[in-house]
């Protein structure tokens, strides 16, 4: 069943659809099996039925009346969407095969949203729309334009879920590309010997159903980010998101090289302006019983946004080491090592260790 925009609501005939054990069923309309996907997502709506502008078929996308308590709700996003199948095998990839017809895993109902016509908006509209200050934003940044990315590749979740059983919940995400690296890359991070290869934005806006003076109001949140590919130094690729607040620039970041623990301790060396063994027996720690096998988790770097500095770095590994476990069994624990480094603080920061609770 497809979502129309707004503006293109019928509003002169009216067909309903309810659901089997309904008593009071109003004309013309067409019933729904209680016990299908269906009639399980009818039986969450406020009204326990859809109004739509003529009968639905299976070959067409049926629109919805605008008399329709959904369609009422659905206009606090003004965003088309579709839960056909090709449209939703292209926003979730291989998850779209746990949805089933019309879209529906109980207890959401999934929509992939249309390419838009629109070529270019501002990244200040964008971001604003999530609900988020525009003082946020990076001086810098306030003048880019990003476009709708129609390249995205299957299972990109540029999507609306919608949740009638917790306040009617309508969650939509979209992704704009952010063609102008060149910008991006003028942030200053250049000075910590970083750049960036790609970067998209990406939209996140919440809508849930609350109460005021006795009346249901829309009650909106969101949040924006910036999803990155980048570099650090000449051969540490690294993907993740880059976070915005009035005073600061935060990532986290995931490694696409292999073996980038020493790549890491190499870019950090040369950050804080060190020499290579200044770091001390750290590189070698890694590198020898008990923690061989080290598994690299993610590095969160925290940036002054105003001066273009390190305000704290840390890098997470994940250990399986014998410690604790009886030598014959060939069992190894799991533990969770982290090099934190503040400059507030100084020094050479510091490492510590967790178990997991986990044991290999």
């Amino acid at each position: 069943m497809a979502v129309p925009p707004a503006s293109t609501f019928a509003t002169d005939e009216r067909f309903y659809i309810h659901l089997s054990s309904e008593k009071n069923k109003k004309d013309p309309y067409l019933e729904v099996d209680d016990g299908t996907n269906s009639g399980t997502f009818i039986s969450k709506l406020p009204d326990k039925t859809i109004i739509t502008t003529s009968p639905p078929v299976p070959t067409a996308a049926t629109e919805l009346h605008d008399e329709d308590k959904w369609v009422e709700w659905l206009k606090q996003i003004d965003d088309a969407a579709n839960s056909e199948s090709p449209v939703l095998n292209k926003t979730f990839g291989d998850a779209a095969k746990n949805i089933g017809e019309p879209g529906f895993n109980d207890p959401r109902l999934y929509l992939g949203l249309k390419e838009s016509d629109q070529m270019e908006i501002s990244l200040v509209k964008a971001w604003t729309w999530t609900g988020q200050e525009e003082n946020s934003i990076p001086d810098i940044l306030k003048g880019l334009q990003v476009t709708p990315d129609s390249k995205l590749a299957p299972g990109h979740r540029n999507a609306l879920w919608f949740n009638p059983e917790a306040s009617s919940r309508v969650t939509v995400r979209l992704v704009f590309n952010l063609g102008d690296l060149g910008t991006l890359n003028s942030l200053g991070l250049g000075g910590l010997n970083i750049s960036f290869t790609k970067a998209d934005l990406v939209c996140r806006k919440v809508v849930s159903a609350g109460e005021a003076e006795g009346k249901t109001v829309p009650v909106t949140h969101g949040d924006a980010e910036i999803s990155i590919d980048c570099k650090f130094g000449q051969d540490l690729e690294l993907q993740g998101i880059m976070e915005f607040t009035e005073d600061i620039i935060s990532m986290t970041l995931l490694a696409k090289s292999e073996n980038p623990i020493p790549r890491v301790l190499r870019w950090l060396t040369g950050v804080l302006g060190l020499k290579e063994d200044d770091l001390g027996t750290l590189p070698k720690l890694f590198s020898q019983d008990p923690f061989k096998d080290v598994r690299f988790r993610r590095i969160n770097i925290v940036v002054d946004k105003k001066e273009i500095k390190p305000v704290s770095f840390q890098l997470d590994v994940q250990v399986s080491a014998p410690i604790g476990q009886d030598p014959a069994s060939g069992n190894k624990t799991l533990f969770l090592l982290s090099y934190t480094y503040i400059s507030s603080i100084g020094g050479l920061g510091t490492l510590r260790g967790q178990k997991s609770g986990y044991t290999l």
